[in-house]
């Protein structure tokens, strides 16, 4: 299986040389636009704009809290990222314990919900398994495309994902399905090389072809024989029995 370079940032990489990080490799990124209603990050618009000069497909964030309303939280979202609509899916990203496992539940449907109705797509879900388990894994999360974190801070090793440390823990209703694979971040020394100001910077794996990130963004259609396609029917007949 091929895997396809990716980075995420926020203002903590400072200003990213977007050419740099397509000359190393980088095929897509995502940028934060949010942090629940009250704040946009102010490198938010700046990184759309390199990323869409530099012909990297892109896609944005939103962190969310479950002490705001879910319609605040969206209307933040849009806001942050002006009149840009991203290639990718929109992206909940969903690590913050504030009030309950139900609450928290309850912000990610409506979320989802109202995502769907402006983009027209499902968003992304990105956590990792612990925070999974805290919400008591409900099967209907797995309706969602997820991007998952799990650390191995390997160089970039073989595709084989038989080989211990190339495959990352993650909740089982997935099935071993992600679509991206947050794998190392922190004390990786490797900004520099990507173009950010920041020492570290967050790397990604998109698990497919560029042809396949192409078709999962609806910029052309998938492959008959593509992998990405059978997983978008599985998705879809999941939705079904939810």
């Amino acid at each position: 299986m091929a895997y396809l370079q990716g980075m995420d940032v926020s203002r903590w990489q400072g200003t990213v040389d977007w050419k740099k990080a397509k000359a190393a490799g980088i095929e897509f990124a995502f940028t934060r636009a949010s942090v629940s209603d009250y704040y946009t990050d102010p490198m938010c618009l700046t990184n759309i704009q390199g990323m869409q000069d530099n012909g990297i497909l892109w896609g944005a964030y939103m962190v969310l809290r479950d002490t705001e309303t879910a319609k605040d939280q969206v209307d933040k979202f849009y806001e942050s990222i002006g009149n840009n609509k991203p290639d990718l899916p929109v992206v909940m990203d969903c690590e913050l314990r504030n009030t309950s496992p139900e609450a928290m539940m309850n912000t990610i449907e409506q979320v989802s919900n109202l995502v769907v109705h402006f983009d027209g797509r499902l968003p992304i879900y990105y956590s990792n398994l612990s925070y999974t388990n805290y919400l008591g894994s409900p099967l209907w999360l797995s309706r969602h495309y997820l991007w998952i974190a799990n650390y191995t801070n390997k160089p970039e090793g073989p595709s084989d994902e038989s080989i211990t440390g190339y495959f990352p823990a993650m909740p089982s209703m997935w099935n071993n399905k992600y679509l991206f694979w947050q794998w190392s971040a922190d004390k990786n020394g490797l900004g520099e090389k990507y173009g950010a100001e920041s020492a570290d910077i967050d790397l990604n794996r998109f698990k497919g072809t560029i042809e396949d990130l192409r078709a999962f963004a609806g910029l052309e259609p998938p492959k008959a024989e593509s992998w990405l396609k059978t997983l978008l029917k599985q998705i879809c007949g999941a939705l079904e029995k939810i």
